[in-house]
C-alpha cells in the first residue's frame, strides 16, 4: 500500500483532524505521517494563526488526535492539507504531535487488509507468483480462522528493523468488525515473531471494502525489537510459516489455550532478547507454568484441588511427558550437573533444577551475612533449558513436525537442524547426550 519511506515520512492522511484536551476539541486540518520503518513515532502536523496551536504547542502535554468518522481516506494522499504561512503574519506557528497509533474508518466494511511488516524473516526467496503487471513477486500463501493471507516480499532490507514485507489478508465469512481485526493483527503478529523469533513489528494496516475502496485504516508506531537465536532457520521459512499458521487455527478452537500460548510466546520472546540472565530465567519459567496448567486442565489428568498441590517441578513433569521431552539433565551442562550433586538426591532433574535456580534468584538469601546466588554457568545453563523446554512445549501444542533448531545445540553450522523429540525420540536423545 505504501512505498518504503525516507527520512521524511510517508503522509498517510490529509484533511479535517478532531483534537482532544480535557473538555475542549478543536477542529482543524493537517497531515498525519508516518515512516515505516521501526523505531519512528507518527506524527499529527498543523499550521495556522489559530490561539490553540500557539496554546498547545508550548504545553507538555499534546491534546489527542483522531480523525472524524465522516473522513474520506484517501490512500495515500498527495496533497499535504497543512495550509502554506502567508508572508505577513508573525504569528503563524507550525506544529507536531507524536503519537504511538491512530485508528480511522469503518472496520465492519472490510473485506480485503494489507499489513506492512519490518523485520528479517528469510534470507531465501519466497516462492514466485505472477503480478497483475505481468511480473513476478516471492509470495507466500498461508490461512488463519477466517482469512486467506499471502506473505509478499516489497524489496531488499536496508537493516534488520527496515520495512521488508506486506500481508494481504482476505477475509473469508461474511462480517467483519473491530475485534475480527484486532484478532487478525494479534495472530499475525504472533505468528510472526514466533516464526523469528522476535524482531518483527507490524507497523500500518488498510483495509479495503469489496469495490477495493479504503475503508479503513491503522497506523503504528513499529517498535524496536531484537531477534535472539532461531528455532526455524531462515531456509526453511516457506514450509514452517504455513504449518505454524495450520496450529493457529487448531488452537483458535480453544480461545483459553491459545491466550495462554499467545502469552508464552511473549514471555519466550523476552528471554531470547539480550538482557541480563536473573530475569530471563524466572520468565521462562512463568512461560512454563503457564503451559503445564493449561495443558494439565484440558487433559483432565486429575482434580483442580490435586493439581493446585503440585510442586512447579511437578507441573513442569507433567507438560515435558505429554510434549515427549526428556527430563534428564544434558551431560554437557557441568554446572547443573555439580548443582544436582550438591543436592545429593538422585531422583531430582531437570524441572526440579530448574525450578531450584529460580527459586534462588526470585527470593532472598537465607544467609544475610554471606548472601549467595547461582553462579554464571547455572544461569547460563538454567536459561538454555528452560528455554529450550519452553520453546518445544509450543511447537509441540502447534502440532509442529518439520525442521527446527534445538536450543541445547547451539553450536554448530548455520542452518543445520535437529529432530524433534515427538518426531524422532531416539534421534534427539542422541543429540542431546553428544552435546
Amino acid at each position: 500500500m505504501y512505498d518504503a519511506s525516507g527520512d521524511a515520512g510517508i503522509r498517510v492522511y490529509s484533511g479535517d483532524l478532531q483534537l482532544s484536551s480535557g473538555e475542549d476539541t478543536w477542529t482543524a486540518v493537517g497531515d498525519i505521517v508516518l515512516r515505516l520503518d521501526a523505531g519512528f513515532p507518527l506524527f499529527a502536523r498543523f499550521g495556522g494563526e489559530q490561539p490553540w496551536i500557539a496554546d498547545h504547542a508550548f504545553r507538555a502535554k499534546d491534546p489527542v488526535v483522531s480523525i472524524p468518522e465522516s473522513a474520506v481516506l484517501r490512500m495515500p494522499p498527495i496533497d499535504s492539507a497543512v495550509p502554506e504561512a502567508p508572508t505577513s503574519t508573525s504569528s503563524w506557528l507550525e506544529y507536531e504531535i507524536p503519537m504511538n497509533e491512530l485508528e480511522a474508518g469503518k472496520p465492519d466494511r472490510i473485506n480485503r487488509m494489507i499489513l506492512h511488516v519490518n523485520g528479517r524473516l528469510a534470507n531465501l526467496p519466497l516462492p514466485q507468483r505472477m503480478t497483475a503487471d505481468g511480473g513476478s513477486q516471492g509470495a507466500l500463501r498461508f490461512r488463519l480462522p477466517d482469512w486467506d493471507l499471502t506473505l509478499a516480499e516489497v524489496g531488499s532490507q536496508t537493516d534488520e528493523h527496515s520495512f521488508s514485507f506486506v500481508v494481504e489478508a482476505t477475509l473469508r465469512s461474511d462480517t467483519c468488525d473491530r475485534e475480527s481485526v484486532k484478532l487478525l493483527t494479534r495472530r499475525i503478529f504472533m505468528l510472526l515473531r514466533f516464526i523469528a523469533s522476535g524482531g518483527i513489528t507490524v507497523g500500518a494496516s488498510v483495509g479495503f471494502d469489496s469495490d477495493n475502496a479504503v475503508v479503513w485504516a491503522a497506523w503504528g508506531a513499529g517498535r524496536m525489537e531484537k531477534s535472539g537465536p532461531r528455532w526455524c532457520p531462515r531456509r526453511v521459512i516457506n514450509t514452517a510459516l504455513p504449518e505454524i499458521a495450520q496450529g493457529i487455527i487448531a488452537l483458535a478452537e480453544d480461545p483459553g489455550l491459545e491466550a495462554c500460548v499467545e502469552r508464552s510466546i511473549s514471555l519466550l520472546l523476552s528471554v531470547n532478547e539480550p538482557g541480563v540472565l536473573d530475569t530471563k530465567v524466572p520468565n521462562a519459567c512463568s512461560g512454563l507454568e503457564l503451559l503445564a496448567w493449561a495443558v494439565i486442565q484440558r487433559k483432565t489428568w486429575m482434580t483442580t484441588d490435586t493439581m493446585r498441590r503440585l510442586t512447579s517441578p511437578a507441573r513442569l513433569r507433567f507438560l515435558l511427558h505429554w510434549a515427549g521431552l526428556p527430563v534428564e539433565l544434558p551431560p554437557a551442562y557441568t554446572a547443573l550437573q555439580s548443582r544436582h550433586k550438591r543436592k545429593n538426591q538422585a531422583d531430582l532433574a531437570g524441572p526440579e533444577l530448574v525450578f531450584d535456580v529460580r527459586n534462588a534468584l526470585v527470593h532472598p538469601p537465607k544467609d544475610t551475612t554471606d548472601p549467595e546466588w547461582p553462579s554464571r554457568g547455572e544461569l547460563l545453563e538454567t536459561w538454555h533449558l528452560a528455554t529450550w523446554y519452553l520453546e518445544a512445549s509450543i511447537l509441540r501444542i502447534l502440532g509442529y513436525e518439520g525442521e527446527y533448531v534445538s536450543r541445547l545445540n547451539l553450536n554448530r553450522w548455520e542452518g543445520e537442524t535437529d529432530p524433534l523429540p515427538w518426531v524422532d525420540p531416539a534421534a534427539s536423545l542422541a543429540v542431546a547426550q553428544s552435546l
